[in-house]
């Protein structure tokens, strides 16, 4: 669902509308990249050990064994990048409700 218009005037005014219409309005709410970085840092461990097992097979298992604050270093280093690198030019709309255009509505929009 596409939420594109910030006021009900602009729905009403850029669309053929009609008394009845529902549409949706709801509330914008800001993203930010390390919403997105969750479970990375496993990802490059498992990576890691999949493409050392490749090379030497099952002397690789279990490696890298790492401690949770250098996890946490790894995972603060993805965050930084993502935040650096990747701007987020979305967003994502919450409490969502519909919404009947009136008589009113469509007058209002003239």
């Amino acid at each position: 669902m596409l939420f594109n218009y910030d006021d009900l005037q602009d729905v009403v005014e850029n669309n053929d509308l009609e008394t009845g219409t529902t549409v949706y309005h709801g509330t914008t709410k800001r993203l930010f990249p390390p919403q997105f970085t969750k479970f990375m840092v496993a990802n490059v461990e498992d990576t890691m050990n999949l493409r050392a097992e490749d090379v030497v097979g099952d002397v690789a298992d279990k490696w890298p064994k790492t401690s949770f604050s250098e996890k946490a270093v790894l995972q603060a280093f993805i965050d930084a990048w993502a935040e650096t690198y990747c701007p987020i030019t979305f967003h994502q709309v919450v409490n969502t409700q519909p919404y009947t255009i009136t008589v009113m509505d469509i007058e209002d929009a003239k």
